[in-house]
């Protein structure tokens, strides 16, 4: 393990009410309004960081986590990190630096335990770190840009926001956060048979880091592989005094026979078989078994081997042949490493230090899109975390030693089928519709289809719910889609297309859904008119005129017919024009003018409404109110009572007519 070349700094905290940030009081905000911070590590004292760390747990929605204490790691007199301890259960660990990403590792499941003798957890982040700053120069400058603007966004309270996020697996999904379903660790009851080491007191070796992740990801997949071990696989053990032939000697150091051996791992993969959970001698002969695979070296004080290649080749002697081990020359490292995590197979990490002179073995069993990776470290439980792993430098300046992907990764070929169709029939034009297909693998048996929807109409506006999904096998059935669209805002159309579901590994393998949709007739909010009739202090039975418009509202395209069907009866009521039709969004407005003789009662205040109707709907319509008022008093003369009296007797009086006409 590597030696701490600083000691734990344990500060507390102090905790002020206003620093208590939660999801629902942290705006999101677009990063071009962010100024970038100083580079200035100086500043990142204790409670910016607690700020920071605050931000990142409101952010991640655990609104019920707060901080207890805090501590630091450095290097010499240079900060590293903080180290930020949770209730009721976590950490979360934020850089020393600007130039680093603000918050590289946390777990609200497991603890953080300080003063423990090859924290492995310290380890990583102290080597990864000091890395790192050394190797600052040759990250690009777009990246250091950005962790600027995240150190200023987490410090500020508000949260830059990446789209939607995802974890695999889903969080509460498992008991550990990861895929594995368990913790194991180094101790009884898993080093129960490993061998013992005489040359220093004879106490019981540990399992060593690379047998317990190998034996965690065979646990996991439930199978032994059916491996068994032969002289063939005997090796000399020469390390810290202890001396001896494996299997050879094992009535001396205490450790099973290749025949014991073979015998626990048949009766380990009945279990596996009959779905029995393992009992501790299972677990024991497994570490041990992989311990053996791995040629490991094996002591008290710690066990091992020199190499992530040892790891490789355990899992060719347990008939792993889909494995591949990742180096420098993979510029794939990541992208492999996340779709095995999506995929559900947990990968083999080896982290080493500085020198490449001490390492570790840690298994990688989860992911979200966020870049945080979840290791689990094989303590049992502590330390376990999420944790951004430096995919921005090159590979050989960083921690990671070597990277074992596709372990038992199924290769059995799958095959995507589609099942149903969306239809939908004189919809409603700008409403929503829903409808649902599903998706099945009708493939080779136990073959995993990772399927997403990559293809859909142009028109309208659609939704997927889920979107894309992992790992269905033939025996799960098929998994039904819902989609949502909003139909296009046109009357009386035919829309048709298809969705488009692919396989992810293979696009060649895909399926099409055919959606038809027919709109009808927008049958409301298509009449509106806009104005009033107002008329003050008229004469009684003379004439005046006012106007109003009247438009169609609805959908694009679409046709009104319309006409005046009510209007007070008081008065002589003319109207130009009366009715349309054919009348368009598109044509905008149509005035209509108004003409009326006044009622002949004077003194009084009159009033009602014009009322135009959809002559397609008449639930479809819109009113226009009026007012008119006549004088109390007005002056009547020989003309206005000539006037009155040629409108009472319109056929008399021709003569008189005509002269005043």
């Amino acid at each position: 393990m590597i030696e701490k070349q600083s000691r734990l700094k344990k500060t507390m905290v102090i905790l002020l009410i206003g620093l208590f940030l939660t999801a629902g009081i942290i705006p999101s905000m677009n990063s071009n309004n962010i100024k970038a911070f100083s580079t200035d590590d100086s500043f990142i004292t204790v409670d910016i960081a607690a700020t920071v760390a605050l931000s990142k747990i409101g952010e991640l929605g655990k609104t019920n986590f707060y901080i207890t204490d805090s501590l630091s790691i450095h290097n010499g007199q240079d900060l590293l990190c903080y180290i930020f301890n949770l209730r009721p259960m976590g950490y979360i660990v934020v850089t020393g630096s600007y130039n680093l990403p603000p918050v590289i590792a946390y777990s609200f499941t497991n603890t953080y335990e300080e003063d423990v003798e090859g924290n492995p957890l310290y380890d990583l982040l102290f080597t990864d770190l000091k890395l790192r700053l050394q190797t600052i120069t040759l990250t690009p400058e777009s990246i250091i840009e950005e962790r600027h603007k995240q150190w200023d966004s987490y410090q500020s309270g508000i949260t830059i926001t990446n789209g939607r996020f995802e974890q695999w697996p889903p969080e509460g999904s498992t008991p550990t956060g990861g895929w594995l379903l368990e913790n194991w660790h180094q101790s009884p009851p898993y080093n129960n048979y490993c061998p013992l080491d005489i040359a220093h007191g004879g106490s019981r070796s540990v399992a060593g880091c690379p047998a317990v992740a190998m034996a965690q990801i065979l646990n996991y997949h439930n199978t032994t592989m059916n491996v068994s071990f032969d002289d063939s696989d005997d090796y000399y053990h020469a390390y810290l005094g202890n001396n001896y032939w494996i299997d050879n000697n094992y009535i001396q150091f205490g450790f099973p026979s290749f025949p014991q051996l073979n015998i626990y791992l048949t009766t380990l993969q009945s279990h596996y078989e009959d779905h029995i959970p393992p009992t501790n001698d299972d677990k024991a002969a497994l570490t041990f078994a992989c311990g053996v695979a791995a040629t490991q070296v094996y002591a008290a004080s710690g066990s091992g081997t020199f190499g992530v290649d040892q790891a490789y080749d355990a899992y060719q002697r347990f008939n792993c042949t889909s494995i591949e081990l990742l180096d420098e020359n993979d510029p794939d490292l990541y992208e492999r490493l996340s779709n095995n995590m999506k995929d559900a197979l947990p990968a083999h990490l080896a982290v080493v230090n500085e020198g490449w002179t001490v390492g570790h073995n840690v298994v990688v069993d989860g992911y979200n899109t966020d870049e945080y990776y979840h290791i689990n470290f094989g303590w049992g439980g502590p330390y376990n975390g999420w944790y951004l792993i430096p995919d921005e430098l090159p590979y050989d300046l960083t921690v990671i030693e070597g990277l074992i992907v596709d372990i038992l990764k199924n290769t059995a070929i799958p095959d995507l089928t589609c099942d149903g169709a969306l239809e939908w029939t004189n919809v409603t034009p700008n409403e929503t519709v829903t409808g649902s297909f599903t998706v099945s693998n009708i493939g080779e048996a136990g073959s995993n289809l990772d399927w997403e929807i990559t293809g859909w109409p142009t028109w309208g506006e659609w939704t997927f719910t889920p979107l894309d999904g992992n790992n269905l096998k033939p025996e799960d059935g098929p998994t039904a889609v819902t989609a949502q669209v909003v139909v296009p805002n046109v009357e009386n159309h035919l829309f048709t297309g298809q969705i488009t579901i692919t396989n992810k590994e293979d696009p060649s393998d895909d399926a099409t859904v055919p959606v038809s949709l027919q709109t009808g007739l927008k049958t409301h909010e298509k009449l509106f008119c806009n104005g009033s009739l107002t008329w003050v202090d008229v004469k009684p039975f003379s004439t005046i005129t006012g106007s109003f418009t009247v438009e169609n509202i609805g959908a694009a395209y679409t046709n009104l017919s319309w006409g005046i069907t009510s209007w007070p009866d008081w008065g002589t009521w003319t109207f130009t024009p009366s009715s349309g039709t054919d009348l368009t969004p598109e044509h905008g407005p149509v005035t209509i003018n108004v003409s009326i003789r006044a009622p002949l009662k004077r003194g009084t205040q009159f009033s009602g409404d014009v009322i135009l109707t959809n002559s397609d709907n008449s639930s479809d319509y819109d009113t226009v109110p009026v007012s008119l008022a006549t004088p109390y008093h007005y002056s009547v003369t020989l003309l206005d009572i000539l006037q009155a009296v040629i409108a009472r007797f319109p056929h008399a009086f021709p003569l008189l007519r005509l002269l005043l006409a």
